[in-house]
């Protein structure tokens, strides 16, 4: 808060005045009596004023650094019998860049004002109405720069008079209105009478509803969402005037006008910036006679309001205005020298332990901002004189000039195909990207659309999406710089375009040609399409499910409310005769408008009576991730959704889901968001992954990716996982043609569409040759974009315009180089990702011609580089080398980034103005109190010889000591679970490298200092590749995995595991074996045996051993033993009978039997008491101070769940242990006891979150954790069997079912399940596994239980290996039987369910007994 602090003592000085214009003379009206406010008394005399200015961009904190101008002049006031002139003269400026140790600053010398800047001394004229500026009066043929100058002193002298017409004898304070540099803008004065007749009026400028604040958010925060953005952004004006008595009149002898603009990014916790302005207008000359002052015609009139100059050749924003000229001689070398510095910094390491050269930095940015400069024919010329790489790079870069003229050069490419496909592609995607084209630009460009056959149809394809893009762009332009037009006159230019594209739509027969039109309509995204879309959508123009769908899409684009979403979706989804695809995409859009708390309670009255399954899956799915998100723009929406969730009961069905997995770093703010959505009927598969992230409280959706299969049949897939399968399956395998669409976003933009059927190839041959033939491959992937491109032009109250931006551009580039021989691949890669970007601010000086300001410097570097073999033989084993490649700077992996705040002032054509002021001032200074205190931290510096790698993490050029535990407090939060939305540990795992990643590209904290991760190959050690080979036997579950270390193909070392896995049909046995060897070449193996078993029955109860040691003749040795004990009871809360399981029930009324009854049988039949009993022998000394060590750490981390007791206990020898671990009932936490001989202790209460992910959890006896599975995300309904019907994969496949046993069931021919239909119009169920036969006969309401021919009690418990009883009739549940057979099944006398991942090898209920999609 200390830039707060400074703001605030900035503001006790920051006043404003203004004046008024009446009989010639400019006065005030003050209270009782007019006094005039004298600045020129008659058209004989005049006033001057001296004036002294300082515009200063840079830092307070940590150290005050600045880069300044100052200026020293006078102005001069006359009037006439009609008008008011005013002449600046006498004008001398000074520049410094440097610390503000307010010696050198001091010592800079003044220059004069060069003669390219004369025009700003020009005479100009101030109208004045009621003594408020109406407008001025220059020269026609002066430049922008100086007239902006004038503009800012005419705003400056003038004064509301009607505010101070009347007497005043205490302060007092009012709001007005009057022009300004920003437009017409709100003003509060206060007037505070002084002594002798003196007043100070004070005027504080309504900053909030300036273009600055809405541009700085402009397009990089969706709509709908809720969450204001930051405005990291701030400006203050303020002004004083000061006025005297003289000869009953009030003379202005004071103005001080104080204006600031402060950037505070990340929640204001990093480094603020500032430009701070301070003008200082004294009163010295009055009434002297003066030379006549006038103005030659042609004149301009102007009004206040700040104007920037627009080149004409580009169309571009001339930050100069008019005031530099460009030296083209200097510009193309420069260029062509940058695009060969980008070329090379792709090839070379810069994972290294120092910050960038000053030659490297910011390539993209700086080579971006030259080629705005060029127009066409030097933009021609520029590219005929590159080649090879540096061509490569410039065909690259060329859209991210975003001008006129490169887009106009872009086409003139693609037109005359002086590209290939592929780079056409590229160039369309990125050309609206940051392009704002105008109407004509836009017409100038049609010919993107109306491309012919001859092109290729991915060329056309994207140039008619890109082109959509540009049109809503243009739109968006034309609406900033409306003058009055209504929007229909807006939209109107674009009618055309629009019309084109309807009766293209409409005119295909080519679902393709339909996909691309109908999107191009979602990217124009303007009202007018509506009108086409609606009807499309309602079914007036085709049928069609899937078009219908796309029209929903397209019109979703251009409802501009939330509102207008609600009002156009709610009838689709309410309409259950509606496709539940459509349905399902209509509430999305509902749900993502952020509707009002009223419609939200509509919609969840209309939700709980949902009959489709699908439907509710997905609603229910989707509204428990929202609940959980992390994400800001749902902050609201949770609350809202929370109340709705209290009363609905969770899903009975479906395979429609969303899934969330996001976060948002505490400190800071930013974060980001991953969605996938399935949506599963039984005409197609929709599956959808969203990219979000959020910086500033600005949350954009940067990357979507839809798929749809249509015609698919339900199970097909559920995952991404399950559809590649059903995509291997039905194409590669059965060689069917299924209609595949897929569509891209980027930043809510399509970007490109697929479409694979029938008549478009797949080109499944090449894929095959591509995979499997011997080739060579070499291959480079280039990507240069920007990821953030923002300018906002502020004005000063000087006149100068100033600039914050954040430009941040990304490079990444694969390099692949793949040799196939049989399956056999030698595959090289390296990945280099590369982001050099700066945020700041900085404003032109036009004087000196001279952009000075402060930026904060980010350089992000990132390297990957891989170079393996992948092997696969016909024994079965699969396997993957790395090898050493033979460079060492190839070899270099890892993140580099550093930060840097530095004020600067440079200058394109007078490189040496700043030394000519100020010899011993830099053109960049780093902000910093020296390099003497900034030092490198060593935090990790391992060379390992298992891995053949050095391992080294630094934090370097660093001016915060280490010894605060930054580094420490960040990685911990970085694992922090309440800032994540995450289901398993792999999930937080990823998210938190995600935030490790984005928190070490920006590093927000303040100050100087680099991060680096370096990976390089050992030199201490000779390694030159790893081999880690895997075998997996096909009969047995045999596992056999290989780890070795070679030298010039000389094993070093080899690490071999062997694990054998036996469980039987009922998973009531459990039986592993792990043998872990080392080998080293003439050394004796070392291995490590683990043996062991496990029994279930209604407790569990096993058996351990950990042997190691030296061995002789491959047999397990002995030197050092652990025998471990395991029994496994129930809690005593669950054997003293008095508790009662209710978990399973829901909120009264929906206490209904689940979908999957092994939920509420979770907690009666869970085992939550483990006794551990620990023998040891022989055990080295360095491992027992190992096993120390870990627990100290624990005892250490939850220090405050420990107790510690002595306790002698004779049953314990001295180096055995006792341990035990308790799960309490109805409680997330463990209890953990340790006895030794003499000693006990206790951990209690310990949070279970993360154990629990490591397997620490309760067993259940009955329902082992593979069953829970089958009902989860990935479960599959496969069969259904009634008394009369018989269902696959919910379609109806026979309208009988027999009367006698029939087998619907056979799984690996150890279990066989039969059913058949009884006269009560009953099921009846048998099953049989070996020599036990269970069988299951409806009788009244109950059911009879035969085993072996051997009738059983219904009231009580018994079990087989394979199946359970389990009567619930002291818990009021439903009983039911747990089958343990590695598939689910479920039944009751009316239905027999059978759930699985595949499919069963016989029966009725097997794939090759169904014809699916016919009914028998």
């Amino acid at each position: 808060m200390r830039w707060l602090t400074l703001v605030t003592l900035i503001g006790k000085f920051l006043v404003y005045i203004k004046l008024a214009n009446l009989d010639n003379q400019v006065y005030l009206h003050v209270p009782g009596y007019t006094l005039h406010i004298i600045f020129a008394f008659n058209h004989q005399n005049e006033a001057v004023y001296k004036w002294n200015a300082v515009v200063r961009a840079g830092t307070y904190l940590p150290v005050p650094y600045a880069s300044m101008s100052t200026l020293t002049g006078k102005i001069h006031f006359k009037s006439t019998s009609d008008t008011t002139y005013a002449k600046i003269s006498n004008l001398n400026y000074k520049l410094y860049n440097g610390p503000l140790d307010h010696v050198q600053e001091h010592q800079a010398h003044d220059l004069p004002l060069p003669k390219e800047a004369n025009e700003i001394e020009n005479v100009f004229q101030i109208v004045y109405n009621d003594g408020l500026v109406a407008k001025i009066l220059t020269q026609k043929d002066e430049k922008e720069f100086s007239r902006n100058v004038k503009r800012a002193i005419a705003s400056i002298f003038q004064m509301n008079s009607s505010i101070v017409s009347r007497t005043y004898h205490h302060p007092e304070t009012f709001i007005g209105g009057e022009n300004s540099l920003h437009g017409n803008i709100t003003v509060e004065y206060s007037i505070y009478p002084r002594e002798n007749g003196q007043l100070e009026v004070h005027k504080l400028y309504d900053m909030s509803n300036t273009r600055v604040f809405r541009d700085i958010s402009a397009d990089a925060r969706h709509s709908h969402c809720e969450v204001k953005p930051e405005h990291p952004v701030m400006q203050n004006s303020k002004r004083i005037y000061t006025v005297v008595t003289n000869n009953e009149n009030r003379v202005v002898t004071h103005i001080r006008a104080v204006g600031t603009i402060v950037y505070y990014p990340y929640q204001a916790k990093s480094d603020a910036q500032i430009i701070f302005v301070d003008q200082k207008f004294e009163l010295v000359k009055d009434g002297s006679k003066n030379e006549e002052y006038h103005l030659d015609p042609p004149l301009s009139e102007l009004d206040l309001t700040y104007h920037p100059h627009v080149l004409l050749n580009s169309g571009l924003l001339d930050e100069s205005n008019g005031r530099h000229t460009p030296d083209y001689e200097k510009i193309l070398p420069q260029i062509r020298q940058l695009l060969a510095d980008i070329s090379a910094y792709l090839q070379q390491n810069h994972i290294k332990i120092q910050g960038p050269d000053t030659k490297h930095e910011q390539l993209i940015n700086r080579v971006q901002r030259l080629l705005t400069r060029l127009d066409a024919q030097k933009l021609h010329a520029l590219h005929k004189s590159l080649q090879q790489d540096t061509l490569n790079i410039f065909i690259h870069v060329l859209p991210l000039i975003s001008t006129p003229v490169s887009a106009l050069y872009i086409k003139n490419l693609i037109i005359k195909n002086e590209v290939n496909d592929e780079i056409a592609v590229e160039l369309l995607q990125k050309l609206p990207d940051n392009l704002s084209p105008s109407t004509k630009l836009l017409h100038d460009l049609e010919d993107l659309i109306h491309l012919n056959d001859t092109y290729n149809w991915e060329v056309r394809k994207v140039a008619i999406l890109s082109f959509s893009t540009l049109i809503y762009r243009s739109y968006l332009f034309a609406k900033e710089h409306a003058l009055g037009e209504s929007e229909d006159d807006l939209q109107s230019p674009y009618q055309k375009y629009v019309d084109e594209y309807v009766t293209r739509l409409q005119g295909s027969k080519q679902y393709k040609v339909q996909m691309v039109y109908t999107f191009a309509l979602f990217n124009i995204r303007l009202p007018i399409t509506l009108k086409y879309l609606i009807p499309a959508l309602n079914g007036e123009y085709w049928s069609d499910q899937h078009l219908r769908l796309l029209s929903l899409w397209a019109a979703s684009a251009s409802l501009l409310d939330s509102g207008s979403v609600f009002e156009t979706f709610w009838p689709i989804f309410s309409n259950r005769n509606e496709l539940v695809e459509i349905r399902l995409i209509a509430f999305y859009y509902i749900m993502h408008s952020q509707p009002s708390h009223f419609r939200l309670n509509n919609l969840f009255t209309y939700l709980i009576t949902e009959t489709e399954k699908e439907v509710y899956s997905y609603c229910y799915s989707y509204l428990q991730s929202v609940l959980k998100s992390t994400n800001p723009c749902n902050e609201e929406l949770r609350l809202k959704i929370a109340q709705m969730l209290k009363f609905s009961p969770p899903p009975r069905g479906g395979l429609s889901s969303v899934k969330h997995y996001g976060y948002t770093d505490s400190k800071f703010g930013f974060g980001s968001e991953i969605q996938y959505h399935v949506i599963n009927t039984n005409r197609s598969h929709l599956h959808a992954v969203f990219l979000l992230s959020h910086e500033h409280d600005k949350y954009q959706r940067d990357r979507m990716f839809f798929v749809k299969i249509h015609d698919g049949r339900p199970g097909d897939a559920t995952s991404i996982f399950s559809l590649y399968k059903a995509f291997v399956e039905r194409i590669i395998l059965k060689g069917d043609s299924p209609h595949i669409e897929g569509v891209f976003l980027k930043r809510d933009k399509v970007v490109n569409t697929l479409y694979f059927d029938e008549n478009t190839s797949l080109d499944i041959q090449r894929t095959q040759q591509w995979l499997f033939q011997d080739d060579d491959v070499r291959k480079t992937f280039l990507d240069i974009s920007y990821q953030q491109h923002q300018r906002v032009l502020i004005p000063t109250d000087i006149g100068f315009p100033a600039m914050w931006e954040f430009l941040q551009p990304q490079v990444t580039q694969n390099n692949i180089i793949r040799i196939t021989k049989r399956l056999n691949y030698d595959l090289g890669y390296r990945y280099v990702n590369w982001i050099h970007f700066h945020h700041g601010l900085r404003f032109y000086n036009p004087l000196g011609d001279i952009w000075q300001g402060v930026g904060r410097y980010h350089c992000y570097d990132e390297a990957w580089p891989f170079s393996f073999k992948w092997f696969w033989n016909s024994v079965g084993t699969v396997g993957v080398s790395w090898e050493k490649n033979g460079f060492f700077e190839k070899n270099t992996s890892g993140v580099r980034s550093h930060v840097k705040q530095m004020v600067f002032a440079k200058s394109e054509n007078q490189h040496d103005i700043l030394k000519q002021s100020s010899p011993h001032s830099k053109t960049f200074h780093v902000v910093s109190d020296g390099k003497r205190f900034r030092h490198d931290y060593n935090l990790i510096d391992v060379d390992d010889f298992n891995t053949g790698h050095k391992l080294y993490v630094s934090l370097f050029d660093s001016d915060v000591h280490v010894s605060n535990g930054s580094f420490k407090h960040q990685v911990t939060q970085f694992a922090q679970t309440y800032t994540k939305q995450i289901h398993t540990p792999i999930d937080h795992l990823i998210l938190s490298l995600m935030n490790w990643r984005q928190y070490t590209m920006i590093m927000p904290d303040p100050g100087t200092h680099g991060f680096i991760l370096q990976v390089v190959p050992s030199q201490k050690y000779d390694i030159s590749n790893i081999n880690l080979s895997f075998y997996m036997g096909l009969k047995h579950e045999n596992f056999r995995l290989k780890y070795d270390i070679e030298s010039n193909n000389q094993i070093l070392k080899s690490w071999v595991a062997n694990l054998s896995v036996e469980i039987n049909l009922g998973y009531t046995f459990e039986k592993f074996k792990l043998n872990l060897t080392r080998v080293i070449p003439k050394q004796q193996d070392y291995r490590i045996c683990v043996d062991g078993f496990r029994k279930i029955s209604r407790e569990i109860s096993g058996h351990f051993s950990i042997s190691m040691g030296q061995i002789k003749n491959d047999v397990c040795p002995h030197d050092s033993d652990i025998e471990v004990d395991v029994i496994t009871k129930r809690s005593l809360k669950q054997t003293d009978g008095n508790h009662k399981y209710l978990s399973c029930q829901y909120v009264v009324p929906y206490f209904f039997k689940p979908f999957n009854t092994l939920e509420c049988s979770a907690s009666p039949d869970t085992l939550r008491r483990y006794e551990y009993h620990i023998k040891t022998k022989n055990l080295s000394n360095e491992l027992k101070k190992s096993a120390t060590n870990w627990w100290n750490r624990l005892v250490r981390y939850y220090q405050s769940y420990y107790t510690f007791e002595e306790q002698n206990n004779d049953n314990l020898g001295n180096e055995d242990l006792q341990v035990e671990i308790e799960f309490p009932m109805q409680a997330n936490e463990i209890d953990v006891h340790v006895g030794t001989s003499q000693n006990l202790h206790h951990l209690s209460g310990i949070p279970a979150g993360y154990w629990s992910w490591l397997g620490v959890s309760p067993d259940n006896v009955t329902s082992p954790q593979h069953l829970f599975h089958l009902f989860g995300d990935e479960a599959q309904l496969l069969c259904t069997v009634y008394f009369d019907r018989q269902y696959f994969n919910d379609t109806l496949v026979s309208k009988e079912v027999p009367r006698n046993w029939t087998l619907y069931v056979d799984r690996r021919g150890v279990i066989s399940i039969y059913a058949k239909a009884t006269s009560n119009n009953t099921l009846a169920m048998k099953a049989v596994s070996g020599d036990v036969i269970l069988e299951v006969n409806p009788y009244g309401e109950s059911f009879q239980i035969v085993v072996n021919g051997k009738q059983k009690s219904i009231r009580e418990y018994f079990q087989q290996e394979w199946f359970i009883y389990r009567p619930y009739v002291d818990f009021n549940l439903p009983s039911d039987f747990l089958f343990k057979i590695g598939f689910g099944v479920e039944y009751d006398t009316n239905c027999l369910k059978f759930f699985g991942y595949g499919s069963f090898d016989g029966g009725l209920c097997s794939k090759k007994q169904n014809t699916v999609g016919t009914n028998k």
